[in-house]
């Protein structure tokens, strides 16, 4: 009986250890996914900041252009 109960035991055991692998292999799958699209989505975020940073700057430099125009058609119409 005793022998029974630990082949019991043992068999329990490895039920568990096998059943907890495939949990840990389902976690890791589970976790690879979501590091990868995070990756994805911060690749994506970068682009999308690049991108805004871009048009701000040529924004920037076309606004700083048309006031330095008007500021010489302001002087030349002082002077004139």
């Amino acid at each position: 009986a005793e022998q029974r109960k630990q082949a019991l035991v043992l068999q329990v055991e490895q039920q568990v250890r096998a059943h907890e692998a495939v949990l840990d292999e389902q976690t890791n799958q589970a976790l690879m996914s979501l590091k990868k699209a995070a990756l994805e989505q911060r690749a994506a975020l970068d682009q999308q900041a690049a991108s805004l940073t871009l048009e701000y700057q040529q924004r920037k430099m076309q606004e700083e252009f048309i006031a330095a125009q008007a500021q010489m058609q302001k002087q030349y119409l002082e002077s004139h």
